[in-house]
């Protein structure tokens, strides 16, 4: 028993040995490229907005749903929240 229990200590000794290494070398590489992506194209730093900058809202001319600019549909200079909402137009205006 006492060198099976050794054996697993070597065994989660080498594992994370390994793992630092592959973070060290990860670290090393410019912009944290993967050795699949050399060429760092599918880094998700470019994809991320920059959390300083604040994010334009827009209202559906239909529901009311706020919802980022980048992600509204916009027809006729409305914005809407979808495809359904963009065919059924503006709500009407309540006669009160």
């Amino acid at each position: 028993m006492g060198k099976l229990l050794s054996w697993v200590v070597i065994g989660f000794a080498l594992y994370v040995a390994f793992k630092v290494v592959i973070a060290l070398q990860r670290k090393s590489k410019p912009g944290g490229a993967r050795a699949s992506d050399p060429e760092g194209a599918g880094r998700r730093a470019q994809e991320k907005p920059d959390p300083a900058l604040p994010l334009r809202l827009v209202s559906c001319a239909r529901c009311g749903l706020q919802l980022p600019a980048d992600e509204a549909l916009e027809r006729g200079g409305q914005p809407y929240c979808g495809q359904d909402h963009a065919r059924l137009g503006p709500r009407a205006k309540d006669a009160s």
